[in-house]
Formats: C-alpha cells, sequence, structure tokens
C-alpha cells in the first residue's frame, strides 16, 4: 500500500510492492502532477499498476532529495494458527454485545500476564500508542522503541493498568469463558470470533516503511494534540 498526500487528503494507490507501506510526507519544493499520475494509476491494470506505483515513488524522489526512510514494526495476527492482516496501529478484542464486558485472558511468551474483564483489550504498536490506544490512557511510547503495547477499555477494576511487552515476544489473548467478540484490525478489518479462539500477536516480518521529509516526532504530536483542542473548544 502506497499512501501520497496532495496538502491535507490523502491518496490510497492499492498494490503490493516488495511488501512495503511508504508514507509521504511533507510538501514537495516543486509541484507535483499528482492528479495525473493517480489517474494513470488508476486505469492501469492490475498486472500493472506495481510498476506504476514504483514511477510515482520515483517522481517524488526526483523532486525531495531531503528525505529519510524509517522502518515502522507491525503487528502479525493469528486465530487459531491462521495468519489474518498485519497491522500497523493495533489490534483490538472487542466484545460483540454492547454494555456487555468480557474476561480477558493474557499470557506473554506461554507465561500468565493478567486476567481482564472489560469491554476489550487493546494490542499497539508504537505507532498506534498514539492513537486509540492513548484515548483509553495507553502510554505514549516512541516510535523508536521496539514494543507491543496492551490497554484495556472500560476495565472493570480501577487498577487495572496498561502493560508494554518486548517486540520479541509473543502475546496470546484468550477468554475466560467463551463468548462471542470481534477482531477488529487497523479499525479497518474485522473478523467474528466465537470466543474459543485463540489470538496471538507478535512482531511482523513486514515492516512499514515510512519517507520522512521531518524528523520531529515530538513537535508532530503536540500539533495534532493542539489540534484536537481547537475542535473541542469550537
Amino acid at each position: 500500500n502506497y499512501y501520497i498526500p496532495k496538502g491535507r487528503p490523502w491518496f490510497k494507490l492499492d498494490t503490493k510492492v516488495g511488501r512495503e507501506m511508504f508514507y509521504l510526507l511533507g510538501s514537495a519544493s516543486r509541484p507535483l502532477d499528482l492528479e495525473s499520475l493517480l489517474g494513470k494509476f488508476k486505469a492501469a491494470g492490475s498486472s500493472e499498476k506495481p510498476a506504476v506505483a514504483k514511477e510515482i515513488i520515483a517522481e517524488i524522489r526526483n523532486v525531495r532529495k531531503d528525505y529519510k526512510t524509517e522502518d515502522r514494526l507491525r503487528l502479525k495476527v493469528t486465530v487459531d494458527g491462521k495468519r489474518l492482516f498485519d497491522c500497523l496501529n493495533e489490534a483490538v478484542v472487542h466484545t460483540a454485545h454492547v454494555a456487555k464486558i468480557r474476561h480477558f485472558d493474557v499470557h506473554l511468551d506461554g507465561e500468565a500476564v493478567t486476567q481482564v474483564r472489560a469491554d476489550a483489550v487493546i494490542l499497539a504498536t508504537p505507532t498506534g500508542s498514539t492513537s486509540y490506544s492513548m484515548s483509553v490512557g495507553g502510554p505514549i511510547v516512541d516510535p523508536r522503541v521496539d514494543a507491543i503495547i496492551l490497554t484495556a477499555i472500560a476495565p472493570f477494576k480501577p487498577s487495572c493498568r496498561p502493560h508494554v511487552f518486548p517486540a520479541a515476544s509473543q502475546v496470546s489473548v484468550r477468554l475466560v469463558k467463551p463468548r462471542e467478540c470481534v477482531l477488529v484490525m487497523d479499525g479497518q478489518h474485522e473478523m467474528p470470533l466465537q470466543g474459543t479462539e485463540e489470538v496471538i500477536v507478535t512482531r511482523s516480518d513486514r515492516p512499514a516503511r515510512f519517507i520522512r521529509f521531518r524528523h520531529d516526532f515530538y513537535k508532530r504530536f503536540a500539533e495534532k494534540l493542539s489540534r484536537q483542542w481547537r475542535v473541542m473548544g469550537e
């Protein structure tokens, strides 16, 4: 997947090239005719799309020389041994019924970590730590840290706290008592669960690759929060 911005909007190119994801951030030093490039991509046949996507990336690289590449951790998600979608932000195991909490059992590399009654548990990457996980009290994790963050949504016990695990670990989530749930990956892909399955999250062997023109994570994060507060104030 390639994501190319034009001002505020994002244009998504659905293709697979080298199993990498590029996020091209910042404005070009000279204008790019993205409309024609994207039009060419849309008109291309499925077999031609990877080559056209590479052409678009090459054009942007010709325009901007002051970029650096940055690999970001993604999560490999398996359910009863079946590999699903790799997550850049988070995988969420959520109750399938409103106002019905679930009893989750979490293990790390086969060792019991915690049992928590909650609406859901979030397993996030450092990239996702500033998104859904943060909104329910999870920690802000520097993207240069390799970690998997566990955060509960609306836990029954106030003493329930987030956990941060090494990225090389295997995190397993099961239900103590089988109840219907739904597995949501990056807020886009859903899979219904009967409640008997084991959801395992590990580090993916397919990292996301960012092309960065700015290298100021904390400044960008502060700007993001500032925009949110301004919207709330309005």
